[in-house]
């Protein structure tokens, strides 16, 4: 089974937004920066999950510039570091 992030799923989720918040909303859809409720949540979701990824990756780097870090992967091996080996710009 090949797995594709394209695929849409539709998935009954309930959700509860401040008045003030859903009428911004449907503001936007009004006016047609925004398609509908649905597909800005769900923008708002995305971008909240990227940040989140950027964030695991911030701290992923700063651990790897503390010296007592890089001396416990030079004993231990390389274990972790797989995912951040491209930004670091050099083969360790």
């Amino acid at each position: 089974m090949t797995y594709h992030q394209n695929q849409s799923v539709k998935v009954k989720v309930t959700h509860t937004l401040r008045k003030k918040t859903h009428e911004a909303i449907r503001a936007l859809v009004a006016v047609g920066k925004v398609s509908d409720v649905s597909s800005f949540i769900e923008d708002a979701v995305n971008k909240a999950l990227q940040e989140q990824e950027q964030l695991h990756l911030q701290l992923e780097l700063e651990a790897f510039e503390n010296a007592e870090y890089r001396a416990e992967v030079a004993t231990y091996g390389n274990t972790g570091l797989e995912d951040i080996q491209p930004f670091l710009g050099e083969k360790q």
